[in-house]
């Protein structure tokens, strides 16, 4: 995961369902660490997947 790319981490985030960022703003602490830890995993393992290249199509073969 050297190098990521500001652009690919906005991706990410900005396609995370409401709810897990949503969490991120209650007042109870260990709820908000909760909702922390679950949107960093969701994070990693997206950024773990291998990505398509933008530059190919997507033909059938």
């Amino acid at each position: 995961m050297d190098g990521i790319e500001p652009r690919t981490l906005a991706e990410i985030i900005a396609s995370t369902s409401t709810s897990k960022l949503a969490g991120l703003l209650a007042a109870d602490p260990s709820y908000k660490g909760r909702a922390a830890e679950r949107l960093a995993r969701d994070i990693l393992y997206r950024l773990i997947q291998p990505q398509p290249d933008r530059n190919q199509l997507n033909l059938p073969l």
